[in-house]
């Protein structure tokens, strides 16, 4: 289209009282070619209003556009909307600009925002700083549930005003902002379930005030956290959980409030009246625990709190996690240092399938030994390797297996401490060869990959890639760090389309019909070639 150099759009924006606004944005889109023979609705540029509220996009060519105003501060001060008076793109009305179009002037009118102000106070009468005010609205994917849109927190006396409200109904709700927590959260008005709030109609523009709460002083769940010994355990995180029952009607207990212990072990989590369970989880090196004696919360004792009311003495006793503890040393007997150990557990998650994940790590000393702690009760297995690149030694599992599979499992009791968990290293292996194309050229960059055999609990047998190396100039290659046990070796092109077909060694297409190679340690294996076609 050819451009008319006087074609101008321009406007000024204004509040409903006639204000000019400056620092307003204004986006304008264009319907234009898509590349592909047809149309398309684009951003085509972005101005501000000015001191005096005006905007201008000068210099348009012939054609049809949209325009699009909001305030960038936040939170926003007033209502969006595209001309005319619409809030969805789809809404807009078209400005045509033609050559007989020489100035087009676009004003607009924007609302305020509503606003939400109130008073927070104890029921004493006291106001309340620092309390968080929010407001909510049902959620647009599922209307069962309400979002948290906006907040405000109080001055020192107790003031707030929730402000940038989009014209909607919504529920408030007033919470603590910082611990300690001494007050019941709840919702307006005098509620304590969101579900049974009263509803807020804010308009455009408008400010909704008096909504005011008076908070009820928490009860509280009291006690003392010790070790085993009765010696104080300072700086304790006290969970406390409260029931949830899910879309399935399946209870499940979520984290509700946190207290943390003094110097002498004592802690206090206030909590709005409710049944609840209270456990410590995060103990470094000690086993978790839920009152009373109970191993998890799902089986923990119910406490019933009412309001106002202290439920005193809910005492929590942990017990030293358990260690495992051994040595680790050459073939010929000598200590090696820095031999990373890892604990691996036999866990349930979610899902009901039990697998094995990384528990604790350890590395050992120089004289070889070791110690993992922090171990929990349940099934362990132990894996040594070397954790320097190049690897020295090859990797086992305890005791002295070389599959994962076939590693000794250790029971873990509470404070059980498991000594003799020894290891002793080989060397890695080593395999190189060359590899060439069908004249017998030798080929570059190529990738080599070692593939370990890994037997499966369920008889399923596995492959899973470990140590690989790239082909030199001359088409030569050495992989080392090889593990003992059962591999196969794969060929392929280092170029990308790939030039040559990928092969596993003997000169076979597939990794099952591969070539088996077994290693124990310190093996090194030459003439592993491949001629790739």
């Amino acid at each position: 289209a050819q451009l008319t150099a006087t074609s101008l759009l321009h406007g000024t924006i204004r509040d409903t009282n006639g204000a000019v606004l400056p620092a307003i944005t204004v986006e304008l889109f264009g319907y234009v070619d898509d590349g592909n023979g047809g149309q398309v609705w684009r951003s085509l540029a972005t101005t501000f209003t000015n001191d005096q509220g005006r905007y201008a996009f000068p210099g348009l060519e012939n054609g049809v556009f949209r325009l699009y105003v909001y305030d960038p501060q936040t939170p926003q001060r007033y209502l969006a909307e595209y001309y005319d008076n619409a809030g969805t793109f789809e809404g807009a009305t078209d400005i045509v600009m033609t050559e007989a179009t020489l100035e087009r002037v676009i004003d607009f009118e924007l609302a305020n925002k509503g606003e939400i102000h109130g008073r927070v106070m104890a029921e004493s009468g006291q106001p309340l700083a620092t309390i968080l005010v929010k407001a909510y609205i049902p959620d647009p994917q599922n209307p069962e549930f309400w979002l948290a849109v906006a907040s405000a927190l109080t001055d020192q006396e107790g003031n707030y005003q929730i402000v940038g409200l989009e014209p909607n109904t919504y529920r408030v709700g007033f919470e603590e902002y910082e611990q300690p927590f001494r007050y019941v959260p709840e919702f307006y008005n005098n509620v304590l379930a969101l579900a049974e709030a009263q509803a807020i109609v804010v308009a455009a523009g408008q400010r909704v005030t008096a909504i005011d709460a008076a908070l009820a002083t928490a009860s509280q769940i009291r006690g003392r956290v010790t070790a085993a010994d009765g010696s104080a355990l300072s700086g304790q995180h006290v969970e406390v959980y409260e029931p949830f029952t899910n879309p399935q009607g399946v209870e499940a207990w979520v984290l509700k409030a946190v207290g943390t212990t003094d110097n002498d072990g004592y802690y206090v989590a206030p909590v709005a009246p409710g049944r609840y369970r209270v456990g410590v989880t995060t103990a470094m090196g000690y086993v978790p625990e839920f009152y009373d004696s109970a191993d998890r919360v799902e089986v923990a004792t119910d406490m019933l709190v009412a309001f106002g009311q202290i439920v005193d003495n809910i005492n929590i006793v942990l017990d030293v996690a358990g260690s495992i503890q051994g040595a680790v040393t050459d073939e010929a007997h000598l200590p090696l240092q820095a031999m990373r150990i890892e604990a691996l557990q036999l866990v349930t998650p979610t899902t009901g399938i039990p697998v094995w994940q990384a528990s604790r790590i350890g590395f050992t000393n120089s004289d070889g030994t070791y110690t993992i702690d922090g171990l929990l009760p349940g099934r362990y297995r132990v894996r040594f390797s070397d954790g320097s690149t190049p690897r020295h030694y090859a990797s086992e599992y305890y005791n002295d297996a070389a599959d994962f599979a076939d590693a000794q499992w250790l029971e873990m009791g509470r404070s059980t401490i498991v000594t003799g968990i020894d290891a002793q290293l080989g060397l890695p292996n080593t395999i190189s060869g060359v590899v060439t194309d069908e004249a017998g050229a030798p080929l570059a960059d190529a990738e080599v990959q070692v593939w370990r055999q890994a037997p499966q609990a369920t008889g399923e047998i596995l492959y899973i890639p470990e140590e690989w190396a790239r082909t030199t100039a001359d088409g030569s290659y050495q992989v080392t760090g090889i593990d003992q046990g059962n591999y196969k070796v794969s060929f392929k092109s280092g170029e990308l389309p790939p030039r040559y077909r990928q092969e596993f060694y003997d000169n076979v297409r597939t990794l099952a019909g591969g070539r088996m190679l077994t290693f124990t340690t310190g093996m090194v294996v030459a003439a592993i070639n491949a001629q790739l076609s």
